[in-house]
This record gives C-alpha cells, structure tokens and sequence, in this order.
C-alpha cells in the first residue's frame, strides 16, 4: 500500500497453466477497484514444472517510490546446489508492465528460490528468503518446509548489484 492504494497480485490456474494477475484497490470504506492487469505473465502450473520454469504462484509485491514491483521464482531443487533466481515485473502504479528482469542470488544463497520478502527502504531493496542449509529426512523433497533453511537478508543498491547479504534467522 502507499496510503491511498493498495496492490496485489495474485495468480489464477487451470489444471495446466497458471496466470498472475494485478488490481489496484482504493483505501476506504468502499475499497473500490480502479485498475487490473492480466495476465501480466502466464506458465505451467506448479504441479508440473520443469527445473528453469518460472513459478507464478506466491508473487511479492512490493512498491518503490513511484515504481510497483512483482516478484516470482524460478524452478530448481531444494538441494544446496539448487539455484536461487527471481525475475521481476516493473509496472507503472496503473499495473501496466514496463519491463521485467532476471535476479540471480545464487552466488549467496542455497536451494532453489523461495518465497520471499522484499520491500525498498532508504534507496536500497531488501530480500528476505530461506536458503537451504542441509537436506529432509522426509521421503517428500517436493515441501519446502521439510528442508532445514535459514534466512537470509540481501540488501541491493538501486541498480539491483548486491551490497550486502548475512544469515538474520537460523
């Protein structure tokens, strides 16, 4: 929210392809909608990703000044060596996209991206994620929650390069 509007982004599937959507909600009793946007990116649905697919579900959304931010994650494998990548949606604050990259935090963190959190603060974007640091005991690989992680915090300059990056939760 930035005190007038809130955002969200949210995903809608089929038993084969996933949507991620955005709306755009005003701040008061009526919490009417006065804009939407989708699909802004379509892929497969989680059940049947390949390693390297995009995982539209679970988006953080996340506002910077006049910039407005989605962020999903790109399929890998909860073992350390798994690779831990975003990409994000640039959007004007009316969810029309302006542009989407790739973030790469493999170099500092372990297992396949998470969710996450990220939020912009002072002129530097923070990320919030789980890293993996051993491996489940559980026979189902496939939940995330069975994979002991720590959390890791990465600050990055308004350029997106890494400034920063230590373990805030273990």
């Amino acid at each position: 929210s930035d005190g007038m509007y809130l955002y969200a982004f949210y995903e809608t599937a089929t038993m084969e392809k996933i949507y991620l959507f955005g709306a755009k909600y005003v701040l008061d009793d009526n919490f009417e909608r006065v804009a939407y946007q989708g699909p802004i990116a379509t892929g497969k649905m989680f059940k049947i990703l390949n390693s390297g697919d995009e995982r539209l579900d679970d988006p953080a959304p996340m506002l910077a000044g006049d910039e407005l931010y989605a962020m999903t994650r790109y399929k890998s494998t909860l073992a350390k060596e798994g690779q831990t990548r975003y990409k994000l949606y640039k959007l004007d604050k009316d969810l029309h996209k302006q542009s989407e990259f790739q973030l790469d935090l493999s170099a500092y963190a372990d297992g396949e991206a998470r969710q996450a959190s990220i939020i912009y603060e002072n002129g530097y974007y923070y990320i919030a994620m789980p890293t993996t640091v051993g491996t489940s005991n559980n026979v189902v690989e496939t939940v995330e929650w069975t994979v002991p992680m720590d959390i890791l915090m990465v600050k990055l300059d308004k350029n997106w390069n890494v400034v920063s990056s230590k373990v805030i939760a273990n």
